[in-house]
């Protein structure tokens, strides 16, 4: 598939892969923080008698949970649907599975939206990307509640998770919290969370901070390799377009290009809401020549 013919839109035509690239940009699964009461918590609560005689609905949740500890949360080939959805309804009370769950929920709102073509399409597959982030925001906050009662950590990556939607709903000041608090738990990448704070400090304005941060990324000894460098480049871009350095901006298209890696477009795209994404869609359209496509 060549660069051009990937990022017009196709996420329509080709969904579950749109999800799979996205879910894939999420992150390997990180390994978990200990299960124990955190400082100052409440101790877990005793296992009921039902549940230490072996109660089927119990004992499945927590076969499940370990196996959520580890996966990277899958989705079905079509992009539409994913196994953790049901068993987070079936399993309320289960932390990891809620944030599995909530990554493959963030990963399917990539579907669909860029290949509508009216108005009024474009405008329902908004409204189901934004109810996608806020079930995945919904599953997290339950994922939160119930670790915080049974006095221990949220499975790792949960706030990162949680800015990420978040940033994608255009509530900039609340992703900036969750950044902050993935931050001082230290189980995202630095690059990870730098990336993500990039774009919140470009929508709200604050054009120096972002472009400081999005020169981080690539200064020596922080270089991202491979996808990730690819991200990297097209929030660079991104930033240096807004600050008014066309040229550098098109210089990390253009390396962006020679690395043929379409995915990094639709990646960085799904972190923005709705008008961000048109206009990252339209910037990457004219420096390919495409004019047509570019226009808003």
């Amino acid at each position: 598939m060549g660069w051009g013919v990937a990022v017009t839109g196709y996420t329509g035509a080709m969904p579950g892969l749109a999800a799979a690239f996205v879910l894939l940009a999420l992150g390997p699964a990180a390994p978990q923080a200990a299960a124990g009461a955190a400082e100052g918590g409440a101790a877990r609560p005793t296992r009921s008698v039902w549940a230490q005689a072996g109660a089927r609905s119990w004992v499945e949740c927590e076969r499940l949970g370990a196996i959520a500890r580890g996966s990277r949360g899958g989705v079905s080939p079509d992009g539409k649907s994913s196994p953790w959805f049901s068993r987070a309804r079936s399993c309320p009370g289960q932390p990891d599975i809620l944030v599995i769950a909530a990554r493959a929920r963030i990963a399917i709102s990539a579907v669909g939206d860029l290949a509508a073509t009216s108005s009024a399409r474009l405008a329902r597959a908004e409204a189901r990307r934004r109810s996608d982030l806020g079930q995945a925001l919904a599953w997290i906050d339950a994922a939160s509640r119930e670790s915080a009662r049974e006095g221990r950590l949220a499975p790792v990556e949960t706030e990162y998770f949680r800015a990420y939607a978040l940033l994608g709903l255009g509530q900039l000041r609340e992703a900036r919290v969750a950044i902050d608090r993935a931050r001082a738990r230290g189980d995202v990448r630095r690059s990870r969370a730098d990336r993500l704070a990039a774009l919140v400090e470009l929508l709200a304005g604050r054009l120096a901070s972002a472009h400081r941060l999005a020169a981080r990324l690539g200064q020596p000894g922080r270089r991202s390799s491979g996808t990730s460098a690819s991200f990297d480049r097209v929030v660079r871009a991104l930033v240096l377009d807004r600050v008014g350095d066309l040229q550098a901006a098109r210089a990390e298209l253009a390396s962006l290009r020679r690395a043929s890696d379409p995915a990094a477009v639709l990646v960085v795209g799904n972190m923005l809401p709705l008008h961000e994404r048109l206009y990252l869609h339209a910037l990457v359209q004219q420096h390919l020549g495409n004019e047509a496509a570019a226009r808003i």
